[in-house]
């Protein structure tokens, strides 16, 4: 991988962060067609910037051309350290507003009121949510949550903007 590039993913990770911190508070609508149209346009972005970084790094940085592995690298990193900054940032979140969690168990004990008529605990299954709505525990699962569909669409894009030289290229450059 080259070094440059990887630069380049720090530099724009933090773009792509900034939308999935976005996409974060996003999630707090609680009007459902709003949240919907705005869980869209946010995808569609979070879609869209991977692509227009990539495309701005394989002309930069490898001069037009690049195989689909350099691609499928960049754009890993790039999933990665966006990943990482929005995880440290649900982690100071949750630390800084500690009522965060609070609606959310109050969300899931209302959710689960009728769990003991099919047979299942909810002293238990509740004691489980406590366990995952710890900052670490959430932090943790906001770095997997976003890094593994990042993942996903950097497989997509790194087809789609991978540029081999043509014969022509090659001739023309060794002119």
């Amino acid at each position: 991988m080259n070094t440059n590039a990887f630069k380049h993913a720090m530099y724009y990770a933090t773009i792509l962060s900034v939308a999935l911190i976005v996409n974060f508070f996003c999630g707090m609508i609680t009007t459902p067609l709003l949240s919907v149209i705005v869980a869209l346009l946010i995808n569609i972005i979070l879609i869209w910037l991977p692509y227009k970084f990539s495309v701005d790094c394989r002309e930069k940085v490898y001069s037009g051309f690049w195989e689909y592995g350099n691609a499928l690298a960049y754009l890993t990193q790039l999933a990665f350290l966006a990943s990482l900054v929005y995880a440290v940032f649900t982690l100071v979140y949750t630390f800084a507003v500690p009522s965060f969690f609070d609606a959310i168990y109050d969300n899931i004990q209302t959710t689960i009121a009728g769990l003991s008529d099919l047979g299942i605990d909810e002293d238990e299954y509740l004691q489980q949510i406590n366990y995952l709505l710890q900052p670490q525990t959430y932090a943790l699962i906001a770095l997997i949550s976003s890094f593994l569909p990042g993942f996903m669409v950097s497989l997509i894009i790194a087809a789609i903007v991978q540029k081999k030289p043509t014969i022509f290229d090659q001739h023309n450059t060794t002119l």
